[in-house]
């Protein structure tokens, strides 16, 4: 037995890990452009966090006018898929 093979798979869950990376990043974002840059309830704002409404897509003009980059809930999403694509490739490493 080489030293290979006693050594575990961890590809699934060094992916998912970068999922969950980007799940966090999207959610500052989303924190930093609508609750602290364009103090908008969380309340009126969560619908922001996972796809783009009219209010969220006029607080985006807003802040891509300023200067700024909007907030953009695919990135949430695509972290999503990552983590899920990490779960299901140590799955089946298991």
């Amino acid at each position: 037995m080489s030293t290979e093979d006693k050594q575990p798979n961890n590809t699934g869950s060094m992916i998912a890990i970068g999922g969950l990376v980007i799940i966090v990043v999207a959610i500052a974002w989303w924190i930093y452009v609508y609750i602290l840059g364009m103090e908008v309830p969380v309340s009126d704002a969560i619908e922001c966090l996972a796809y783009t409404s009219d209010g969220c897509a006029v607080a985006n003009g807003l802040v891509a006018w300023s200067g700024h980059n909007p907030y953009n809930p695919a990135v949430l999403w695509a972290g999503g898929a990552v983590w899920l694509v990490g779960m299901v490739v140590k799955g089946s490493n298991s």
